[in-house]
Parts: C-alpha cells; sequence; structure tokens
C-alpha cells in the first residue's frame, strides 16, 4: 500500500487527477449515450467532469437506496437513526459531498473518509472547509487497518483494484460493518479471466503494483467466503473505454507538449489498448452484511 500512496505524491499525477480526470473525484465516469463527443460539439473537459459527477450521483443513489430498505425505515418516521457511513479510498472526497448535499436534509448522515494519500486528504479537507461539510471527517490511512467501527453502509471507488488481498477486502468490510449493513464499491476488474490472464495486463499491473485483478467471479467469491450476501451486479462495458480516452484526448489537446508527461500517455494508452480489446471492464457491486 505504500506504492499506492508514493504514486499520490508525484505533482504530476496529481496536476493530472485534479485538471483532467474530472476534478473532484478519481474514478472512472458513467457517460450518458447524448454526451457521445462525436454526436456533439460538447466541451472534453465537460463531459469529464459530468461523467464522473453522474458516477457520484448513481453512488449516492445506492447509498440512499440501500439505506433505508435494509432497515425498511420510512422517511415519515419521527425518529430518525444517524447513519454512519465510510468512503474507503475516497480520493478527492467527491461523491462523500454528492451524498451528504442530497441525502442530509432528510437523512442524519455522517461519512468518514479513509485515503492513503496526505494529499488527497489534504485536497479534500480544503474543499470541506471552504463549503462548510463538517459531518464529514477525513483520515489518512488505510481502511484495511481499522477493524470494529461498527459503519451502517461501506462504499468504495475504484481503489480494490489496488489491492493484492482481494479476501482481506471483504474480511475487514464484514468485520466493519453492522448487521444487515452494506458493502457497495465500483472496481475496474477483468471482464472474463479465462481469457486473460494477468500476465496479458502486465503494463497496468506493473504500473499500479499489482499481482491479482479481481474479476465478476472472484469478487462474489470472496464475498460469498467472508458470509455476505450478493444483491447486485452492475456492469459498465462501454463508460471504461470512454473515459480513458476521453482523457487522452483532453490531456494531448490541452497540456503543452513541453509539460506533459510521456509516462502519464504510456499509462493511458495501456488501459485504453486492454479495454478495447474487451480484457477490462467497471462494475459496481452491493453486497450485504
Amino acid at each position: 500500500m505504500d506504492i499506492v500512496s508514493e504514486y499520490y505524491k508525484d505533482s504530476k499525477k496529481q496536476t493530472f487527477y485534479q485538471k483532467y480526470w474530472g476534478g473532484e473525484s478519481i474514478h472512472v465516469g458513467i457517460y450518458l449515450d447524448e454526451w457521445d463527443n462525436e454526436n456533439n460539439n460538447l466541451d472534453l473537459c465537460d463531459i469529464i467532469r459530468d461523467a464522473s459527477k453522474f458516477k457520484s450521483h448513481v453512488m449516492a443513489n445506492l447509498v440512499k437506496s440501500y439505506l433505508l430498505d435494509d432497515r425498511h425505515y420510512m422517511l415519515s418516521n419521527t425518529i430518525q437513526p444517524n447513519f454512519k457511513i465510510a468512503d474507503w479510498g475516497s480520493g478527492y472526497g467527491g461523491t462523500a459531498r454528492r451524498i451528504i448535499s442530497k441525502w442530509e436534509s432528510v437523512l442524519n448522515l455522517s461519512i468518514v473518509c479513509y485515503d492513503l494519500s496526505h494529499i488527497n486528504c489534504e485536497y479534500n479537507a480544503k474543499v470541506n472547509l471552504n463549503e462548510d461539510y463538517s459531518n464529514i471527517a477525513i483520515h489518512n490511512q488505510s481502511f484495511l487497518e481499522i477493524d470494529n467501527r461498527w459503519f451502517d453502509l461501506i462504499y468504495s471507488e475504484d481503489s480494490f483494484v489496488h489491492i493484492d488481498d482481494k479476501n482481506l477486502i471483504f474480511e475487514r468490510a464484514y468485520n466493519n460493518l453492522n448487521k444487515g449493513g452494506h458493502l457497495i464499491f465500483s472496481d475496474i476488474i477483468l471482464k472474463d479471466p479465462n481469457n486473460c490472464s494477468l500476465e496479458s495486463l502486465a503494463e497496468i499491473s506493473r504500473r499500479i503494483s499489482v499481482n491479482t485483478v479481481g474479476s465478476k467471479e472472484s469478487y462474489i467469491r470472496h464475498a460469498l467466503d467472508n458470509n455476505f450476501k450478493l444483491c447486485n451486479v452492475i456492469e459498465y462495458d462501454s463508460d471504461i473505454k470512454k473515459h480513458y480516452k476521453y482523457v487522452k484526448k483532453f490531456y494531448e489537446e490541452t497540456e503543452p507538449p513541453e509539460t506533459q508527461s510521456s509516462e502519464i500517455i504510456a499509462g493511458l494508452d495501456d488501459w485504453i489498448k486492454h479495454a478495447d480489446n474487451d480484457n477490462i471492464t467497471m462494475a459496481i457491486f452491493i453486497f450485504v452484511k
């Protein structure tokens, strides 16, 4: 995990994520068909930003839905429970702020953000202070190190891909959730592990320093092994392809040639290649304890 922390210390990478990746979050966006850059005159910056916001919107709606459904809780109740939520691998905290903005008027919510990068945490804290998000706490800590915190819900976006021991993720999640609590996460996964080995993803695995990449089947197996029940899996095949292509095009068209990073461009090319070859995809998983 130290490698992940070191990765986000790089000033060029921080500038890249803040300027080109969507602004408030470090995750793959969800793209609506009408945003397809080939069919309209929308600015690439707006498309990537709106896709990132829409992904946060999707996650926020899932969080609200499963918090309420899980406890058969009605908004007409006179006594509202205090829901405690964790964001594992929170990045710049965009989704945490979206959840609070959308639902704090009807739900009593608090969110604890965990992220290994102190730069990400500082950025998150600065935005929260400026916009008065006092019910979001930030811990510069690996979520794999925490235990028995008893959250009502844990969510994560595209963070588990960085972790080799996938089973440990579910072990820790189970130990940190209340009974009936949900684990909701998105991740980049192998589309068909039978036709794509880790060796064929050598460039990507080396770049993010992992020896394992999850799949739909392996994540479900790890979850069931740790006594979770599967609620749903939502796959987003086209979005990962669009995201990396749009980000690369935006970067090359906007960043001055003399300050462009060959490492960043090579990394984007690797992701684009494997997305185009249908080796990888993105999915949202929902499990309940």
